[in-house]
C-alpha cells in the first residue's frame, strides 16, 4: 500500500537530496530508493545524501547508499566530499565505511583543505588516527606501483638490451649469408 503513494520522480532533486539526512527512516530511505530515486542527485548547491548521511553521521544510511551505488567521493559545490564531511564533524564510523568503500583521503576541498587537516583543527583524534593510517597505506601502495614500475622498466631495458647483444653476436658470427664461419672457411 505503502510503494503506491511513493513517487519519487515527484520530488524536485533538492528533496531527494535529503532521503538521508536523519530525518527520514532507513525504511524510507529503502523505499524511496526501490521506487526510483536518484542515489545521486545533488541539491541546488551540491548536497547530495551521501553527502548528508557522511556529515550527520548516519553509517546505515551511506552503507545503504554506496550498496546502491552512490559515488564515494562525489563533491559539494564547495569541494567537500563525504570524508570531508565525516571527518569535520568526527565521524568515524562513517569515516572507515567510506575509507573502505574507495574515498580517496587526501582529496581537498575547494580550499585546498584535506580531511585529516580539517579533522586535526576539529581536534577529532581518532578520525586524524584513521586518516593517517589510510594515507600511510596509499603511500605504501602508491610506493609499491612505483617500484613494480621501475622494476618492469629495468626487466625490459635489460631484455631489450639482451636482444641487442644476440643479435650483434649473430652478426658478427655469421657470414655473408648469416651461415656461421669457421676457422679456415673464407667469406
Amino acid at each position: 500500500m505503502m510503494n503506491r503513494l511513493v513517487n519519487p520522480t515527484k520530488f524536485p532533486p533538492e528533496r531527494q537530496a535529503y532521503l538521508a539526512n536523519g530525518r527520514c527512516h532507513q525504511e524510507v530511505v529503502k523505499l524511496l530508493l526501490a521506487n526510483g530515486a536518484k542515489v545521486d542527485q545533488a541539491s541546488y548547491n551540491g548536497w547530495t545524501p551521501l553527502l548528508i548521511s557522511s556529515d550527520n553521521g548516519h553509517q546505515e544510511a551511506a552503507k545503504l547508499l554506496l550498496a546502491n551505488g552512490a559515488k564515494v567521493n562525489q563533491a559539494h559545490n564547495n569541494g567537500s566530499t563525504p570524508l570531508i564531511r565525516s571527518s569535520v564533524q568526527g565521524h568515524p564510523e562513517v569515516v572507515k565505511l567510506l575509507l573502505a568503500n574507495g574515498a580517496k583521503v587526501d582529496q581537498a576541498n575547494n580550499d585546498g583543505l584535506t580531511p585529516l587537516k580539517l579533522a586535526g583543527k576539529k581536534d577529532h583524534q581518532e578520525v586524524v588516527k584513521l586518516l593517517v593510517a589510510a594515507a600511510d597505506r596509499a603511500a605504501a601502495d602508491l610506493a609499491a606501483a612505483g617500484r613494480a614500475a621501475t622494476d618492469r622498466a629495468a626487466a625490459d631495458r635489460a631484455a631489450a638490451g639482451r636482444a641487442a647483444l644476440e643479435a650483434e653476436a649473430g652478426r658478427s658470427r655469421g657470414g655473408r649469408d648469416g651461415a656461421p664461419c669457421y676457422a679456415g672457411s673464407r667469406v
